[in-house]
């Protein structure tokens, strides 16, 4: 009977951890590189390598993106120097009273210097954006964008809503700084829900559709009534009685002349007031007779009445 050769093989049981280690490994990258919002801001673009990827391998921000990060900027840029225009506009109420809406600038004290920090906040972000962003490449563009929009842009447009509610079409500037900062949300706010429609939850999405809606009808709504000088049906001007108006020149009555004139104010020339002689023959007067004695015999004398 032949011999038997049997032959043990041990059998090692497969060990699965140095896999599941390998597997789990990138899907915990996968995971940590999910909570990172990759921003479409100026940092990133400064990452941007000659390959036209960045140095996650993705690819470069189209043109479209780019121009859109432009056109928000610039939009920043134009009402906060509306915000300048206006605190201007207001400075140059001090010292004069020559209608209503100067009477409400004067009841209104400090509101220049309040417009006046708002638009210096929202200038100092600009700087920060420049050496944050552009200078040190953080990922800060979306941070600060909106912390001007809350603590600068907002602010002055509220204080300018104010100024625009006195002023009604006498002062274009404080409306133009409306127009502009309710713009700037607009435009805000609709890029934010559609760059980044696919990461924000329900709550975020319907703030922001209900804040670039909410800005839209307010422009259209301002913009008619501003055009169509009917401001004055919100501020009820007329029917207290007291209609704005652009003056600058006091109303003056010459009583010997039984006319009306219009007197300018912070004038260097005193303005002349003549009339023809009426019924009379041009009376001689030498350098020492006095309007008083040549015209007027009763004693009374001339006056002069200001309304």
């Amino acid at each position: 009977m032949p011999d038997t050769v049997v032959t043990t093989l041990q059998v090692v049981p497969y060990d699965q951890s140095s896999t599941q280690l390998a597997v789990a490994a990138p899907q915990q990258a996968t995971q940590q590189r999910s909570h990172f919002d990759k921003r479409t801001d100026a940092a990133v673009w400064a990452e941007k390598t000659s390959k036209g990827k960045d140095e996650d391998g993705e690819e470069e921000m189209s043109w479209s993106i780019w121009l859109q990060g432009i056109g928000l900027i610039g939009m920043s840029g134009i009402d906060n120097a509306l915000s300048y225009l206006t605190f201007l506009t207001v400075r140059a109420f001090h010292g004069r009273l020559y209608n209503i809406v100067d009477l409400h600038m004067t009841l209104l004290p400090g509101i220049d210097m309040v417009l006046l920090s708002f638009a210096v906040l929202g200038t100092l972000i600009f700087v920060s954006m420049i050496v944050l962003v552009e200078c040190l490449k953080q990922p800060f563009f979306h941070e600060l964008m909106n912390a001007r929009l809350f603590f600068s842009a907002m602010p002055c447009g509220i204080v300018s809503a104010i100024l625009l509610y006195h002023s009604e079409q006498t002062q274009w500037a404080p409306f133009a700084t409306v127009v502009a900062v309710l713009s700037t949300i607009f435009f805000w706010c609709l890029h934010m829900r559609v760059q980044y429609r696919a990461s924000l939850n329900v709550l975020s999405k319907i703030s922001l559709d209900i804040s670039w809606l909410l800005a839209l009808v307010c422009v259209l709504i301002i913009s008619i009534l501003f055009g169509l000088d009917l401001l004055k049906v919100m501020t009820g001007s007329e029917d207290l009685g007291c209609p704005y108006a652009p003056n600058n020149r006091m109303p003056v009555k010459i009583l010997p002349l039984e006319r009306w004139y219009c007197a300018p104010w912070d004038e260097d020339e005193p303005m002349l007031v003549a009339r023809e002689p009426v019924n009379e023959v041009p009376v001689q007067l030498t350098c020492t007779d006095s309007f008083i004695a040549a015209f007027a015999s009763n004693g009374s004398g001339p006056r002069v009445r200001s309304l």
